[in-house]
């Protein structure tokens, strides 16, 4: 089997220790149903969780016999820190809330984009965050949970991983072209005297307000 990373390179969770964030238990119990297949068969020497970010360990859950699969990295510098993402299979959203779907923003996305490692995601994850497709991370298909899609990016041969790198740094180009061109017409307005986004926004809020006024 060809792999893209050398071995030992694993799965990772980035962000704040907090199980309001990330669904740590539901990670820990998919690890235990398959731990056989994951510590003992060909996926062995590639198997390992890396939690990146801040906060007590022991709030974490993390059942002793996984321990020696799972490594803390706390509160490491910028650059560190995108390293060992970088060097990591994937990474795991494990989002612990519905808000994520609608109204907050998971760090998880950002992380992806710096790094350049793809993350594991649902149909419902692509919905939500629309800037992604299929192609841009590890498909987590209708049934599945990601330890199945741990073990498959395990077995996918390195120009299949390396093709889903490659997509993901074309997207993180791309959003990049349209960020610099929005701040660009942005500041261009505003040193013109012009209205900002913000104004637009909140003038946009006011009419609507106005329409649900005369409306009652």
């Amino acid at each position: 089997m060809r792999v893209l990373l050398p071995p030992g390179r694993p799965r990772t969770c980035q962000g704040k220790f907090s199980n309001l964030r990330r669904n740590y238990s539901s990670i820990w119990r998919q690890l235990q149903g398959r731990r056989a297949e994951l510590t003992t068969g060909p996926a062995a020497p590639l198997f390992g969780i890396r939690l990146l970010g801040k906060g007590q360990g022991d709030r974490l859950g993390i059942p002793p016999e996984l321990e020696p699969h799972v490594t803390l990295l706390r509160r490491l510098h910028f650059r560190t820190f995108y390293e060992a993402i970088h060097h990591t299979f994937a990474l795991i959203p494990a989002l612990a809330s519905n808000k994520y779907y609608s109204h907050k923003f998971s760090s998880t996305i950002l992380s992806s984009l710096i790094s350049g490692t793809p993350m594991i995601a649902d149909r419902r994850f692509l919905s939500a965050y629309g800037m992604f497709n299929e192609s841009e991370v590890y498909l987590q298909r209708e049934g599945e949970q990601e330890v199945d899609v741990m073990l498959r990016v395990l077995r996918t041969p390195a120009e299949q991983l390396l093709a889903v790198r490659r997509a993901l740094l074309d997207l993180r180009a791309r959003l990049n072209v349209r960020a610099r061109l929005f701040l660009k017409e942005e500041l261009e307005a505003l040193c013109a005297g012009s209205v900002g986004w913000r104004d637009r926004v909140n003038a946009g809020k006011g009419a609507a307000a106005g329409e649900a006024g005369r409306g009652g």
